[in-house]
């Protein structure tokens, strides 16, 4: 819902806004952060839960960790970016692995987005 209202945004900042025409360019979430060796360890750690630092390219690193409860399918994230001034996200995603890894990297390409300068700057 947040990257529709992006989008929906950014064609009112850009005099692209038409009624009839929506360009959808970000309605899927995938900023294009995680290559395909990232989202399998991203994957990977949904499913056993821990830490990791992923390097996607920006200055700092994205920590992500998960929180598995076994008594049911629960996953607590926390994830942060920066060291003087982080962004950080935590929640609880329930249900099964895929869909949680699904929000947990949406959720990562976010991050990233929000953390590049251009985003800082606007």
């Amino acid at each position: 819902m947040h990257l529709q209202l992006a989008d929906f945004i950014e064609e009112i900042a850009n005099g692209l806004l038409d009624l009839g025409i929506s360009t959808g360019k970000r309605r899927d979430g995938n900023y294009g952060v995680l290559d395909e060796q990232l989202s399998l360890r991203v994957f990977d750690l949904v499913r056993r839960g821990g830490m990791l630092s992923l390097d996607v390219g920006l200055e700092q690193p994205i920590h992500v960790s998960i929180h598995r409860n076994r008594t049911r399918t629960a996953a607590t994230t926390l994830m942060t970016i920066g060291v003087r001034q982080p962004r950080t996200k935590c929640f609880t995603l329930s249900g099964p692995d895929a869909e949680i890894h699904e929000k947990v990297v949406e959720s990562i390409n976010h991050l990233a987005s929000i953390a590049t300068p251009a985003m800082q700057a606007a």
